[in-house]
């Protein structure tokens, strides 16, 4: 009853929440019970004795009776979200048969996601390969791992590209864009974990998929809206045949295929669904003062299927080692490095992640060092441009305070911290290239 009246006469821009409105209420109940014994002793009816009594009961009360609970929290979706990743591991274990990367990737980054209070982006996933090999069913699989109902739920939104995205003239990829661009900050805004699927990528008209790079990144807002724990699926026949061909040339040189893991066919799915990439020529790194890595360095060869670039007035080198990025004396994984960034990136200059200098023995993160293309090459077709900015998050935090002398109250507070925003445009031009980095699960092995 006091939590009730409480929510009525206490503001909700009040500093305490309304875990303490009892308190309040009880602090009420003190003051009217003294004006109202105070009286009836003037008057000679009651006994002050009695009254006060009475009082000290209702300002301390039996230590021993606990207070009571606060409401439980709203539960995120309508209490439609309820993830479990042990229910999913048992049923790819289950259902999906002949898949042995699946059961371990999918099932870890969903843990890994999951499990994070606040993720630096949305995870995202992309199976390849040939028809029929278990595509849609493992998005089933996580659609009922994630929502009651599966791929049911009002949670789970898919897109055909053949149903959804049938056209391919610049007309209709501006609709498509303006329709994904409404309709997923709309979705996810009602439920935070919402789920999307893209099915048939290798059909889908080009550009369109452009419209969601914003969405992907790690921006803690993207126009107001945090994209950060949703999910999203990429369906594709792409690379089918390389990984076919790379398949059978693993087992006939003796390997299980129990034994099969991603980075022996990371590099196969790069090429070919990703097709060739336009390198930027020219990137210009700056930012550390007295430091001989900083300058002009210029693309001379591929390697690892990412690009390898020269610095124009020194020998340093920077390169993909097949983990990270590096700048080194020489173009070996033994050379020593002068700058490190972890990240399994494309194209190094759209990583936001800080690169690392050696300091003392100890890596130490350098936010100052920005590395930038200096002459992009000529992309177009209709494009998403997203404009990166500083912004503040909010997020509450829990408070155990001590209120009128003898409780304790717990506070929900609002916790502000430096953060990165975007902004998103649209832009008119010949040819735009998906600049969103994804991890990929093999299927069709």
């Amino acid at each position: 009853e006091n939590h009730a009246r409480c929510t009525v006469l206490v503001s909700p821009n009040m500093a305490r929440p309304l875990e303490c409105c009892d308190r309040y209420y009880r602090h009420v109940q003190v003051v009217l019970f003294v004006l109202v014994a105070c009286a009836a002793y003037y008057v000679g009816k009651r006994d002050i004795q009695e009254d006060l009594t009475t009082l000290l009961k209702v300002f301390r009360p039996n230590p021993d009776v606990p207070p009571p609970p606060p409401p439980p929290p709203p539960k995120p979706c309508n209490g439609k979200f309820n993830p479990n990743v042990t229910y999913l591991e048992s049923i790819i274990d289950r259902r999906l048969h002949g898949q042995p990367l699946v059961l371990d990737l999918v099932t870890s980054s969903m843990r890994d996601h999951l499990g994070s209070h606040a993720p630096h982006k949305a995870l995202v996933l992309s199976f390849h390969g040939p028809p029929g090999v278990g595509k849609n069913y493992i998005s089933g699989m996580i659609a009922e791992a994630l929502f009651e109902g599966g791929l049911e739920s009002p949670y789970v939104h898919h897109y055909s590209a053949t149903r959804h995205f049938p056209h391919k003239d610049e007309e209709h990829i501006m609709q498509y864009k303006d329709k994904l661009h409404k309709e997923i900050p709309e979705k996810v805004q009602n439920c935070p974990y919402s789920l999307f699927i893209f099915d048939e990528m290798d059909k889908m008209p080009q550009n369109v998929i452009d419209a969601i790079k914003p969405f992907v990144e790690e921006n803690v807002h993207v126009d107001g809206v945090d994209y950060r724990k949703a999910t999203v699926l990429f369906l594709s026949n792409t690379a089918a045949d390389p990984i076919i061909e790379k398949t059978l040339e693993l087992r006939m040189g003796g390997a299980d295929r129990n034994t099969f893991i991603l980075k022996d066919f990371e590099q196969i799915i790069i090429k070919n669904a990703l097709g060739e990439q336009p390198w930027c020529p020219t990137l210009r790194m700056e930012g550390l003062t007295d430091n001989k890595a900083m300058g002009n360095y210029h693309r001379t060869k591929t390697i690892a299927d990412r690009p390898a670039y020269k610095n124009e007035e020194a020998d340093f080198y920077l390169f993909f080692d097949g983990s990270n990025w590096r700048i080194a004396e020489e173009q070996v994984v033994s050379a020593p490095v002068w700058l490190l960034l972890e990240d399994r990136v494309i194209r190094p200059e759209e990583s936001k992640k800080h690169w690392k200098v050696l300091v003392d023995g100890n890596w130490a993160e350098v936010p100052e060092v920005r590395l930038t293309c200096q002459d992009a090459p000529a992309v177009g077709g209709s494009h998403v441009c997203t404009k990166i900015k500083s912004c503040i998050e909010r997020f509450t935090e829990e408070h155990t305070d001590t209120c009128y002398f003898f409780f304790s109250c717990t506070s929900i507070r609002t916790v502000e911290r430096k953060a990165t925003c975007s902004h998103t445009q649209y832009y008119y031009l010949f040819r735009a290239v998906i600049g969103a980095s994804i991890m990929s699960t093999i299927l069709g092995i």
